[in-house]
């Protein structure tokens, strides 16, 4: 027999049976006998010259990606244009599960702080009880409109930018819960109707959306909802940017986290509500009222921080604000708790 990685390695180059035998030192009979269709994924290729003459080649087959199965279920709107999700966690033994927004990758960038977006790759995928969703401008995608020259500070061209990303969030895609759109990517739609962030989510399997949306979790009996946005405030303050993170409480019901980026900053604090409680209990076998209360219950208004650097990049040049460092993730506990971390 010939060893199989070596016959590859010298069949990238098309050769004859015979070319073959006298390589390896045995008859063309045993040669032909170790072709194999495919082999380590590397398909036999067969081609004549213009003698007559028949050719070998081994040819590398496309990657197949591998993701992982799911352990949570998610179900979606019948109506595409409503951006609502509710998933279903397992009733397992988790103390915990953690919730890590991932805004602002701007992947392709120069400014991009791949070191960085490597760590929360590797944490997502080891941790167990660790999970995450996209909040928009994943990919760098400027264009010749694009402001600031920015089209001239990509690492990869666009049409790059996509198959690289696939591969890269392709170990975490079945913890990835949901992926929304940001101006980044909406930059495409607006000359082509193409949103390249649609074709990364349809690959790795990832729920996709278009506007804002809202997610509620079940697990353990309890229901965590999240609202999340990727932002469109240009706000320079911090307080500005709170304000523009909080606008959707005045239309929403109550939400455990509302989540925004785009503004390159990092914050998250309680926002006290007053809720009613009804307190019911079982009796002969009847549900009966128990006591009725007022609650301070809290809404966490979130800025997540983004995967860019800053000096070299558009905002160094345009001297904005400094970019916030540091990490933030939202936590559901089992016993119906929930806070956020930074």
């Amino acid at each position: 027999m010939i060893d199989q990685k070596k016959l590859i390695g010298f069949l990238q180059k098309a050769h004859t049976l015979e070319d073959l035998a006298k390589e390896f030192g045995v008859s063309v009979a045993v040669a032909k006998r170790n072709l194999k269709r495919v082999v380590d994924n590397h398909e036999l290729f067969s081609l004549y010259d213009s003698d007559g003459s028949l050719f070998y080649r081994y040819c590398a087959m496309p990657e197949k990606l591998e993701i992982k199965p799911r352990v949570w279920q998610c179900v979606l709107s019948q109506d595409e244009r409503i951006p609502y999700q509710v998933i279903n966690f397992p009733d397992n033994d988790w103390e915990r599960i953690t919730i890590i927004p991932l805004y602002d990758v701007q992947w392709g960038s120069d400014g991009h702080d791949e070191k960085k977006f490597d760590e929360y790759i590797r944490f997502i995928e080891k941790t167990e009880n660790a999970f995450a969703f996209g909040g928009g401008d994943t990919l760098q995608n400027a264009l010749i409109n694009s402001p600031g020259g920015s089209i001239y500070d990509q690492k990869m061209r666009p049409r790059l930018q996509v198959p690289t990303l696939i591969q890269k969030l392709a170990p975490i895609a079945h913890k990835m819960l949901w992926a929304l759109t940001g101006n980044h990517e909406a930059r495409s739609e607006k000359v082509a109707d193409f949103n390249p962030l649609y074709f990364v989510c349809r690959e790795l399997g990832i729920p996709y959306f278009d506007q804002p949306a809202y997610t509620d979790i079940n697990w353990h009996g309890h229901t965590f909802r999240f609202f999340s946005q990727h932002g469109t405030s240009g706000a320079g303050t911090p307080g500005g940017r709170v304000n523009a993170a909080m606008k959707p409480v005045i239309f929403t019901e109550f939400t455990h986290f509302y989540t925004m980026g785009h503004v390159n900053d990092v914050f998250a604090n309680p926002n006290i509500r007053v809720c009613r409680e009804r307190i019911y209990e079982e009796k002969h076998g009847k549900k009966t009222l128990k006591e009725i209360r007022l609650v301070e219950k809290p809404q966490y208004i979130v800025i997540a921080p983004s995967f860019e650097t800053y000096h070299g990049t558009y905002a160094a040049r345009a001297a904005m604000t400094p970019f916030a460092t540091g990490d933030v993730s939202c936590r559901l506990n089992a016993d119906g708790s929930y806070e956020v971390t930074e």
